[in-house]
């Protein structure tokens, strides 16, 4: 039996690692021929392209000319922003609106400013369901401007090959009226966020032969939004200039793995304990002792020489986050009650502080709950009782995942998860 199910997890591992779930290529823009010496410099980044005009721009921390900080990472000509994941993102304008300044009025509209492709690994199938997600953030140093007029569009087609044959002029103008992107940012929500990244997600049917994405605006003048925002700095005219990174497109029922640091554990003095799971493809994985990195993959050896909590904080295919604890006791542990013996469930689970401790038989006697934060920080510790198998418990704590445990005095139970919404 214990070689079947030694089977059964290899065959788990491999089919999980056989695919990918993000069909997107280079999709956090950490792929580069070499580092860029300028930020115009676009042309380095793997399975990325320019699109009939204008210049997409590149930013990664590998850029070291100080002295301009042209295409860096946090700070670069365009403003200050660090990635969303990795080393770096990309960036362009989505309106450029000539206007003056001194009264608002507009001078000239070219509201087709930039747009840049990406390449995906395998065409999409036909009727299948697919769900995009990507995120960007204003870029606060040329930015006059904050919009909602940011979109995806995916094609069997590459633009340039399709749409080149007119003259530049009707290109441009007729471009936001042939053009029927899948995914749109909601009308009205205008992104002025310079700090955090702003996800834009949404879903779509495909048609089949799918194999390019492109990011731009393909809206006419009259259907978008924008406002002023403050700006330190702007060329010659109003500009909307967004970062962009995380780009995902996947199928809506592509399973998803959330963080899992494994059961609370105790060991003797001297004894190391594997923790988490086998890596997946496509993760990402930070783990944590409270005080700095220790590990970056999906399962990791430690010895504690006192009682520690571990964290593990995942991103999945999608770049998605899930945080996960586990705490390993040192020293003298009380037996944990194995298969079969008495266990206990949350319910309802997430819940607002008020919630049940429902046991698989009677609520052993002298039995407490323990609660423990995510730092490991034991934040309370309440006596169980209650009509038979259910204890129910009123707190007052704030919003967050806890570990709560049940101890007694010759025994305590395996942990389980709380989250407290409000």
């Amino acid at each position: 039996m214990k070689k079947f199910l030694y089977l059964i997890g290899i065959i788990f591992i491999i089919t999980v690692n056989s695919y990918s779930q993000n069909l997107v290529n280079n999709p956090s823009f950490e792929d580069i021929k070499t580092c860029p010496n300028d930020w115009f410099d676009f042309h380095v980044l793997e399975h990325c392209f320019h699109v009939l005009r204008g210049s997409s721009d590149v930013f990664n921390s590998c850029y070291t000319n100080t002295s301009l900080l042209n295409a860096g990472v946090p700070s670069n000509k365009f403003g200050h922003q660090y990635p969303r994941t990795g080393e770096g993102y990309v960036g362009q304008c989505f309106i450029d609106l000539v206007i003056d300044l001194s009264d608002t009025t507009f001078l000239e509209s070219d509201i087709l400013c930039e747009q840049f492709g990406m390449t995906l690994k395998e065409e999409l199938v036909e009727n299948k369901k697919y769900c995009v997600n990507f995120y960007v953030s204003l870029a606060n140093r040329h930015s006059t401007i904050a919009t909602d007029a940011i979109s995806m569009l995916i094609l069997s087609d590459s633009l340039p090959l399709v749409y080149f044959s007119p003259p530049e002029d009707t290109i441009y103008s007729n471009f936001p009226q042939i053009m029927h992107p899948q995914i749109n940012n909601p009308y009205g929500n205008i992104i002025k966020d310079t700090i955090n990244w702003v996800k834009i997600e949404g879903e779509f049917i495909a048609q089949g032969g799918e194999k390019y994405l492109y990011i731009s605006n393909f809206k006419r003048l009259g259907d978008i939004n924008w406002d002023f925002v403050p700006y330190t700095d702007y060329f010659n005219g109003s500009y909307s200039y967004y970062y962009i990174d995380d780009v995902s497109v996947y199928l809506c029922d592509a399973p998803v793995y959330y963080a899992n640091a494994g059961n609370d554990t105790c060991i003797s003095a001297g004894e190391s304990v594997v923790l988490g799971n086998p890596s997946l493809e496509e993760y990402l994985y930070w783990w944590s002792d409270g005080k700095r990195i220790i590990g970056n993959s999906g399962s990791i050896t430690v010895k504690p020489t006192k009682t520690t909590t571990y964290y593990l904080r995942q991103k999945d295919f999608k770049f998605e986050e899930s945080i996960d604890s586990v705490t390993v006791e040192v020293g003298d542990c009380l037996p944990i009650a194995g298969n079969g013996a008495l266990f206990f469930r949350i319910y309802p689970n997430p819940n607002d502080g008020n919630f049940q401790i429902r046991f698989n038989g009677l609520i052993p006697e002298g039995a407490k709950l323990q609660l423990f934060d995510i730092l490991g920080r034991q934040v309370g510790e309440y006596l169980l009782v209650g009509d038979g198998n259910i204890a129910n418990i009123q707190l007052e704590i704030p919003k967050s995942l806890y570990c709560a445990k049940v101890i007694t005095p010759n025994f305590q139970l395996p942990s389980v998860k709380i989250v407290v919404v409000e």
